[in-house]
């Protein structure tokens, strides 16, 4: 006589697993967490898989991958219950292979990686989700911070959280089969941002600069604030276009003593920046420049390409030349506001470029 649960061990020991009902651990009964150690695939179909730990124990995981074993997970049932005092929750990967292409980790806990511990190889594709675990959902530490992209991450993908042990580059493949919107942070300290075919888990500001300098519709989500004053001026390189809508959220290089290159945003000879406000009170603030140089001065932008105003606030920026704007080559001003900023010469806007259109009727 044995329980359900020991059956599923010996099932996936024996072969693939489709499930066909649920499987819950029972107190009482020794049962450990599941164990793959080779090539399986479990189908959870619309089944859960349930450890039911209510407190924390050593090895609380739901499923281990040992080394030498890969587990590719599918269809839309949970796996769920586990409750570990060292790594992973639902899912500890421990040196083996896990492949998620379905199947949905919620409501484990433990002190790393509380849906997922990747303590080896992590690939996904199809529709995951790994969403309310806590000790974060999908947790990646040092020297196995690589998620790879199988395939189109589709319908009801809900929201994968990671959680890094130094945050930096974490999944690859993500132009040809995938987007940055399928991923966030799980501690809300750091943002999803584009780096090439892969992205990077980076701070807020960080974030900001990243996707603005990979060109194109920003739309914003938050307020950004700068940490402090060596995070550094946001800009928009030679033969980028950015579209910016502030959607009423605020950009604040947040200096409180002038400081060389003391602008917000940075817009470079062949560089094109629109700034819209589809909100409320979207502002660019913070900047605090000491530069006079040519190229260099303005407070709260800095102007060398082409910059469209269309909208938001320019307020509360410093320079010695050019509180709100400094422009060097073509402004054109049809909406927004420009207002208490402070230079040593053009407060709101200092002029010293080719083309300078305003238009607000």
């Amino acid at each position: 006589l044995q329980t359900y649960w020991m059956d599923l061990q010996e099932k996936l020991d024996a072969g693939n697993v489709t499930l066909t009902r649920n499987y819950e651990y029972l107190s009482g009964f020794d049962n450990a967490g599941l164990t793959v150690s080779t090539d399986k695939t479990l189908n959870l179909g619309s089944y859960k898989i349930d450890r039911k730990l209510s407190t924390a124990t050593e090895d609380g995981y739901v499923i281990k991958v040992a080394a030498g074993g890969t587990l590719t997970v599918t269809g839309t049932g949970q796996i769920t219950g586990g409750n570990n005092s060292g790594n992973g929750g639902g899912i500890f990967v421990d040196g083996g292979t896990l492949v998620l292409s379905g199947g949905n980790i919620t409501g484990n806990t433990a002190a790393f990686g509380g849906g997922v511990y990747n303590g080896g190889t992590l690939q996904m594709s199809g529709a995951p989700i790994v969403t309310g675990n806590t000790g974060g959902n999908v947790y990646l530490p040092d020297g196995h911070t690589t998620i790879t992209l199988l395939g189109t991450m589709n319908g009801n993908d809900g929201n994968i959280g990671i959680t890094m042990q130094t945050p930096g580059v974490f999944t690859s493949g993500l132009n040809t089969y995938g987007t940055i919107s399928k991923f966030a942070s799980d501690n809300n300290a750091y943002e999803v941002a584009p780096n090439g075919d892969e992205a990077t888990l980076l701070s807020h500001w960080a974030a900001l600069k990243a996707t603005l300098a990979k060109g194109g519709t920003v739309n914003l989500t938050r307020d950004y604030v700068a940490p402090s004053a060596g995070d550094g001026y946001l800009e928009v390189p030679n033969a980028k276009t950015v579209i910016l809508d502030l959607k009423g959220h605020t950009i604040d290089r947040h200096l409180t003593e002038a400081t060389d290159d003391g602008y917000v945003i940075k817009v470079i000879a062949g560089g094109t920046l629109t700034i819209s406000d589809s909100g409320t009170g979207g502002a660019i603030t913070g900047g605090n420049n000491s530069s006079d140089a040519d190229g260099q001065r303005g407070g709260g932008i800095c102007n060398l390409g082409t910059v469209n105003l269309q909208g938001g606030i320019i307020s509360g920026n410093q320079s010695v030349k050019g509180g709100g704007i400094y422009n060097e080559n073509t402004l054109n001003i049809s909406g927004g506001t420009i207002t208490s900023n402070t230079a040593t010469t053009g407060g709101g806007i200092y002029n010293n470029g080719t083309t300078f259109t305003m238009n607000t009727t």
